[in-house]
């Protein structure tokens, strides 16, 4: 664990106060989440979860929101991770409304086409130890089925349909990640659109990106089937639909994601994934389950069972205590998804997670 990202995260926690006491224009939160994991298995998880405890994780972000005048703002936040080389800007933005309906966002933006992909990192906001991976695997697997964050410029529209505070919203947007710009695999030249319809109960989103995948270099394999399927995909034109549907009645809520990743350059990379999940409040207790799977045409597939259990301490804390049970396939024979060496057996991953906001 990199110690150093959290006492960061302590000074900047004890200075949020005196920052914002200065300054009524500039608001101030943040969150932090801890976690330890262990899997049944030797091969490693992400590169990361294995048959030894882990901490890699936890992690902590400080969001701050400077309003200039009365149509400008600026966003940003500071964010450590393990899987970070220390304390990053996760995402820096401007944003300009142009009524009250319109707004213009520009810089770094966080992607807006999956039901979590802009709060991916906020472990109070979803019900999760750790989001399915078979949709949120983006930042270990270089997995097409969401992104993270993107520089570029964004178009946001929302609209009030009717009384019943029904709302209907709209984004499109264009721009490069940046793992295209660092030379790693990336998107570029990315077009999309989101459309979202909901209210204090449902939540339905349909997003359409259109993007080619970027690799400036990459380690040389001995294995040279490898080598050609990497060298193949660069340059490839893929699109990615997407559709989320969320629900909640009182205390029980349901929720599903499903993204198709298809590509006439590489058909090989077409892709499908989805998750299914529900839970049941009950006081301050949470149980919950989900079933998740991810296909790919390379013969390279993924399906788990999550279940899980969550109790607040308090209004800002969640202790998560989950379950996983994983079976993955590789027909290709060659690279990996999710694991460093496709495991031979089920793979179960036990998590305790402790989520914080302020």
């Amino acid at each position: 664990m990199n110690y150093n990202i959290f006492l960061l995260g302590t000074v900047l926690i004890l200075s949020k106060g005196v920052m914002a006491a200065s300054d009524q224009d500039l608001k101030i939160s943040g969150f932090a989440n801890f976690s330890a994991d262990k899997s049944n298995v030797e091969t490693k998880y992400f590169d990361k979860i294995g048959n030894t405890i882990t901490y890699t994780e936890s992690s902590i972000g400080l969001n701050f929101s400077k309003k200039i005048n009365d149509n400008l703002s600026i966003q940003t936040q500071i964010f450590g991770h393990d899987k970070n080389d220390g304390i990053i800007f996760d995402w820096f933005f401007a944003t300009y409304e142009i009524n009250e309906y319109s707004k213009v966002k520009l810089g770094k933006l966080k992607f807006s086409g999956n039901l979590y992909s802009e709060i991916v990192d906020v472990g109070s906001a979803h019900h999760w130890n750790r989001l399915p991976t078979e949709i949120y695997g983006h930042n270990e697997a270089e997995v097409a089925m969401t992104i993270e964050s993107f520089k570029g410029a964004a178009l946001k529209n929302t609209y009030d349909l009717n009384d019943e505070e029904l709302k209907l919203g709209f984004e499109i947007y264009t721009g490069v990640s940046e793992a295209a710009e660092e030379g790693e695999l990336g998107f570029e030249d990315m077009h999309g659109i989101v459309l979202i319809i909901s209210n204090d109960s449902y939540n339905f989103g349909l997003s359409y990106l259109t993007y080619s995948i970027a690799e400036e270099e990459h380690d040389d394999h001995e294995d040279e089937s490898i080598e050609a399927q990497e060298d193949s995909m660069v340059e490839a034109k893929l699109n990615l639909l997407s559709a989320y549907a969320k629900a909640e009645w009182e205390q029980f809520f349901v929720l599903a994601e499903i993204s198709r990743s298809s590509s006439d350059d590489v058909p090989k990379l077409d892709t499908n994934a989805w998750y299914i999940s529900t839970g049941y409040r009950i006081n301050k207790f949470l149980p919950h389950i989900t079933l998740a799977q991810f296909d790919q045409d390379t013969g390279k597939s993924q399906k788990s069972i999550s279940i899980g259990i969550n109790y607040n301490l308090d209004i800002n804390t969640t202790l998560k205590l989950q379950f996983d049970n994983i079976k993955v396939n590789n027909d290709a024979g060659i690279g990996e998804v999710f694991f460093e060496e496709t495991p031979g057996e089920t793979v179960y991953i036990t998590s305790l997670g402790l989520n914080y906001t302020f």
